[in-house]
């Protein structure tokens, strides 16, 4: 037994003494090695853990430092709102002071209080993002450092020794067999060698505070800003919708050619706005969005943005509008400036101005009337009406505008014929022409004006084409000449064939025509005063104009000199001379006289030029027939050898439309023509002879005529052999037919026209009545909400005078009215009555009716 003892100890001494060294020096690298790792994973987790202390109080410090930034800027704010509050009642305080004087302090104060809580803001935000951006930096920075760090040691210093500690345990177990454990702690630990990253979670981290901050603190913010955005809602409302209601007094200002109040509107309503919006400088722009949810709030939210902003664009618009006009304004300006740079600079800040116009117009037509107060419901609906009007007119005043620029030869020199017309012998565009001028245009810059002294008849001689004329004016000559070549009351038309007659006399091509009416010689006149004419022994002034213009060119001239236009050739650059040196305080007069004579007609333009005269027949400034899509009228009288009556006779006229219980329309048309003058009057005092023509839509049937008077026909005389008939007329007129009931019939101008003859002598009144019926019946007139809609656009000859204008509009006992333009017109017995007293313009009249 002790043998066998002894056997085995020393057998393990034995291998003890071969493998005993080897395998303590393999299981202290081993330890070593382990040693290595435990203390490189302290350390990481050291470093770690100082990493999100630093992160942590940096969040703490930035969380401290922003909190007292916003209150800063709150209190900031606070006091901002209260001195704007403070200043304003002190503004309302100095009542006593002019109108403009406390509106500029109003608009100076204020805007020196918005200017210095805009700075205040300012600073208050930027100091908020400062220290946001430098604590921000500053964690992250201390972050990264520590990560690099960390990584660096384990990199540089650990994990080398790790490896080749775990490289030679691997190698030294493979030799004692035991490779199997030591390899797959080796391959794992190899395989776990990666980068160093942020903590886990921390994407869980940073969506849990932000949860937390909606949950807990941007409700408060929300309802805050809520709060003040009711608050501020009245105000907001009240002063957007003064801003509306002063655009559109300045639209009702420029429908009334009051330049001066429309620019004094666009400057409050564009400070309206301002202050409208300075209202909501407070109020976040998520306050809008999120108070779209909040019932009740949310519709009030919606309309209310798009309310302001439409007033956004409307105060651009106001801000270009303003600029506009001001040229205009400051008319006394026009003395150092050409018109032609004037108008350049209106017509831009007009095309500025009109994108803006059509956003807000379009945005507050979106805008429901309802969510607003009472007091101002009643201003938006009349904004959803007038905007477009304000857009309308823009567009017209820049098309104008562009006319104007190209026809004062801003590109190219202009030429053009000059007529002028005398309406007291009234001819279908106004009057007869007795005299004309040559004006040529360079820059805006009347360069050359030439006036023959023997007026239209000097042309007679030179005249190479031979044409008949018209048959009425075979009354006074059969050849058709310069002088009678407006026989047609479409403008356009008549001054083609004027360009015709000047060009077939030996005349130069001209850029357009434009007709001037003689009386508005007398309201020039009362601009420039009194003009003496010391070589005729006159001084002709407004209110001698005519009588001694007439008097000069018919009875006082020389007969051997045979000039009878030589006072209107010398008259004409006199009254240019004194309207170019008109002081300043006139320039507004002569602005609005000018501008209404092209309403009225009484000045008409004709212009070569394609694309501007569309606009000026868009603009309807260009004395066109017009078209209607339901009913038409426009009585066009031509004084032929009637003397210069027309001046003396007192025209009134009555419509009658009676709508039948078939459904057929009848129109009765009377007419009474006073003749006041005296028999044996200079002038005055001889028989009016007027061809009178009625044009009613095309397609109307004749039914009965009263009252005409032809003359004697062997006062006609007879055209000569070798003339021709003229190809112009004989295409617009086309057949003239004699209808048996007594009156010329023929279509022209895609109208039916209905012509004859009334004499009415000195003292005597005519009364001539037209009946027809028209080509169209009730069934004809139904509209898309399913009534019957009837519309009449009676067009006035240019120099006519309407004293009294009448419509009577009977409809069946089965029909009411539902609807009526003017508003103003009066029921009686199933009868809608319709007057005016002045006939300047043109008018319509309509009305909506349904069965019952």
């Amino acid at each position: 037994m002790n043998t066998t003892f002894s056997y085995w100890t020393r057998r393990l001494r034995s291998i003890y003494q071969l493998y005993g060294r080897r395998l303590f020096i393999v299981d202290f690298l081993i330890l070593i090695s382990w040693l290595f790792r435990c203390i490189s994973e302290g350390l990481v987790l050291i470093i770690r853990s100082a990493a999100g202390t630093i992160r942590w109080a940096g969040n703490v410090l930035y969380r401290i430092v922003a909190f007292f930034a916003y209150a800063a800027t709150f209190f900031t704010r606070t006091v901002g709102r209260s001195a704007m509050r403070v200043t304003e009642v002190s503004l309302k305080t100095t009542e006593h002071a002019t109108i403009q004087t406390a509106h500029v302090t109003k608009k100076v104060t204020f805007g020196g209080v918005r200017l210095g809580l805009a700075i205040i803001d300012f600073l208050g935000e930027g100091t908020i993002n400062l220290f946001i951006m430098i604590f921000r930096g500053i964690r992250w920075v201390i972050q990264g450092i520590c990560y690099v760090a960390a990584y660096a040691i384990h990199l540089i210093f650990i994990r080398p020794f790790l490896l080749l500690a775990s490289i030679f345990s691997y190698i030294t177990r493979s030799v004692l067999g035991s490779a199997h454990r030591t390899g797959d702690d080796t391959i794992g630990f190899v395989t776990s060698f990666h980068p160093i990253h942020p903590p886990q979670g921390w994407q869980r981290t940073l969506i849990s505070f932000v949860i937390m901050s909606i949950v807990l603190i941007a409700p408060f913010t929300a309802v805050q800003s809520l709060r003040a955005m009711e608050r501020v809602k009245v105000d907001t409302v009240t002063q957007a919708m003064s801003g509306v209601d002063a655009f559109s007094k300045a639209q009702d200002a420029l429908l009334n050619k009051d330049v001066g109040s429309a620019s004094t509107y666009f400057s409050e309503s564009y400070s309206r706005f301002l202050e409208a919006e300075g209202a909501l400088v407070s109020i976040p722009p998520f306050v809008f969005d999120l108070a779209q949810y909040i019932p009740g709030m949310g519709k009030e939210a919606a309309e209310g943005r798009k309310l302001l902003e439409a007033g956004k664009e409307l105060s651009l618009a106001g801000q270009s509008l303003t600029t506009a006009f001001n040229p205009l304004v400051h008319i006394d300006e026009l003395s150092s400036r050409s018109l032609l740079s004037v108008a350049d600079t209106v017509q831009k800040s007009l095309s500025e101005s009109l994108p803006h116009l059509q956003i807000a117009s379009d945005l507050v037509e979106s805008v429901d009337p309802s969510f607003l107060p009472e007091k101002q419901r009643e201003l938006l609906v009349k904004a959803h009406h007038q905007l477009p009007m304000v857009v309308a007119t823009a567009h017209d005043m820049s098309d104008a505008l562009v006319v104007l620029h190209n026809a004062l030869g801003a590109d190219q020199k202009k030429r053009y014929l000059v007529i002028l017309q005398n309406n007291t012998e009234i001819r279908p565009t106004g009057g007869f022409i007795g005299s004309f001028a040559l004006i040529d245009i360079d820059r805006g810059v009347i360069t050359s004006i030439e006036v023959p002294q023997g007026g239209s008849y000097d042309l007679q001689g030179q005249l190479a084409a031979h044409v008949i004329s018209p048959d009425p004016i075979h009354l006074v000559n059969p050849q058709w000449q310069f002088q009678d070549a407006n026989w047609f009351p479409d403008f356009p038309t008549s001054a083609k064939k004027l360009e015709w007659f000047f060009e077939k006399s030996g005349g130069s091509s001209v850029d357009g025509v434009i007709a001037i009416n003689a009386k508005m010689g007398a309201d020039i006149l009362k601009l420039t005063g009194p003009i003496p004419m010391p070589a005729y022994n006159k001084t002709i002034s407004a209110d001698n104009f005519l009588l001694e213009i007439q008097k000069a060119v018919e009875i006082e001239y020389d007969r051997v000199e045979n000039k009878p236009k030589k006072l209107i050739s010398d008259l004409v650059p006199e009254v240019i001379s004194r309207l170019s040196n008109t002081s300043s305080k006139d320039y507004d007069a002569l602005l609005q006289m000018l501008v209404h004579s092209l309403s009225v007609s009484d000045i008409q333009v004709y212009l070569n030029d394609g694309p501007d005269q569309e606009r000026l027949k868009h603009l309807g400034l260009g004395g066109h027939i017009k078209t209607s899509p339901r009913d038409y009228a426009m009585v066009v009288d031509s004084n032929i050898a009637g003397g210069k009556t027309d001046g003396v006779i007192h025209t009134k006229a009555h419509e009658l439309v009676v709508v039948n219980d078939d459904g057929t329309i009848d129109v009765t048309t009377r007419l009474w023509r006073e003749h006041t003058g005296v028999k044996g009057d200079l002038f005055t005092g001889v028989n009016n002879v007027d061809y009178m023509r009625m044009y009613v839509p095309e397609g109307s049937r004749l039914m009965s005529a009263q009252g005409f008077n032809a003359p004697d026909p062997s006062l006609f005389k007879n055209p000569p052999l070798d003339d021709k008939p003229d190809q112009d007329l004989m295409a617009i007129q086309g057949a003239v037919a004699y209808d048996p009931v007594g009156m010329y019939v023929n279509n022209e101008f895609g109208k039916t026209v209905f012509g004859n003859w009334v004499q009415t002598k000195p003292g005597q009144t005519s009364l001539v009545e037209i009946k027809y019926r028209l080509p169209f019946k009730i069934k004809d007139l139904v509209t898309s909400t399913g009534e019957y809609g009837y519309m009449l656009l009676l067009q006035r000859q240019s120099a006519s005078v309407v004293n009294d204008y009448s419509v009577d509009v009977v409809l069946p006992s089965s029909y009411d009215m539902t609807w009526t333009l003017p508003k103003d017109m009066t029921l009686t017995d199933n009868t809608w009555h319709w007057t005016s007293a002045s006939f300047e313009e043109d008018a319509v009249i309509a009305f909506q009716f349904h069965k019952r």
